[in-house]
């Protein structure tokens, strides 16, 4: 709530912010906090005559319709929620509100037009990336199948670690992996990128833009070479990249195209950077790549499309 009062002159932000104070003011019971919210964005949207605003406000007018047991009402102002944020090319707030008119529907006994809404909804969140509130909308419909998101999956790993670790002992080699985890991190991020998970030496990471996760894995290997001239040493490292459907479930990523990206960088030798097919397709001319064709990956039965970035 402090949040939003110190939004107080930026109207825009209170758009946004005060349907949400009144839904956890509605979880929570707190009836005051509810009518001050709806009040204050009813006053916003006296003053800005946006599409936005009015989808905000249609929503939380619906929200109170339907706490104060007036159904239909509710039902009527929340479709108009939907339409309005649809005008404003907001398709996250869209799924949402129909998630909430979902639930109308099925106070009513709508059941079958409840269950488009959130089949709507779940298409958006999924294409969005928007796991939680996908499989939230699925568990509503009753399905408990994983939603699925496409990602252009990379997967890193330091070459011969066991081996430098011998050499150099361990103090040394946690100041080298300190490092290296510093540097990766950094880079994943700038590149919008997100790390799922470490995996030995390395990181699992998924990225929404294919041509951002390339552009990432050519920053590293060239941040890693840039440390090699200037400090004597950095460990070599190995990237393998492929774009395709997977299982999202619990911030994780399971599925054979998560295993594919897994073998094309096991494939890599130290500093090279292996891309799919189903990657290369989406560069551009800035990208030199070199051929390798159709390569056989244990345990994938075709033969995937493999190419090396040339990124020196």
């Amino acid at each position: 709530e402090r949040f939003v009062d110190v939004s107080g002159d930026l109207p825009a932000a209170l758009v946004r912010l005060l349907p949400a104070q009144v839904e956890i003011a509605l979880a929570a019971g707190d009836d005051e906090t509810v009518e001050a919210a709806a009040a204050r964005l009813t006053e916003v949207a006296s003053t800005l005559g946006s599409t936005t605003v009015a989808a905000a406000n249609a929503f939380v007018e619906g929200l109170l319709l339907q706490r104060r047991g007036d159904l239909r009402s509710a039902a009527a102002r929340l479709e108009a929620s939907v339409r309005a944020w649809q005008r404003a090319h907001s398709p996250y707030e869209t799924a949402h509100a129909r998630i909430r008119l979902a639930d109308v529907l099925v106070a009513l006994g709508d059941e079958d037009s409840a269950r488009l809404e959130l089949a709507t909804a779940r298409k958006t969140f999924e294409r969005l990336g928007a796991a939680p509130e996908a499989r939230d909308a699925a568990l509503r419909m009753g399905d408990e199948s994983a939603a699925h998101e496409t990602r252009t999956f990379m997967f890193t790993d330091i070459v011969n670690s066991t081996s430098l670790l011998s050499a150099i002992g361990d103090e040394a080699w946690d100041d080298v992996r300190r490092w290296h985890d510093r540097t990766l991190t950094d880079i994943v991020t700038e590149h919008r990128g997100r790390i799922v998970k470490t995996i030995g030496d390395g990181f699992f990471v998924a990225f929404d833009d294919p041509v951002l996760a390339v552009d990432g894995a050519v920053a590293i290997q060239r941040a890693l070479a840039a440390h090699r001239r200037s400090d004597g040493f950095s460990p070599a490292v190995r990237i393998g990249l492929h774009q395709g459907s997977a299982i999202a479930a619990d911030r994780d990523y399971a599925g054979q195209n998560v295993v594919v990206a897994a073998r094309i960088s096991a494939l890599a030798g130290a500093d090279e950077i292996l891309i799919s097919g189903a990657v290369a397709e989406h560069l551009g001319p800035h990208m030199s790549l070199k051929g390798r064709g159709p390569t056989a990956l244990r345990g994938i039965p075709e033969p995937v499309e493999v190419a090396t970035v040339d990124w020196r």
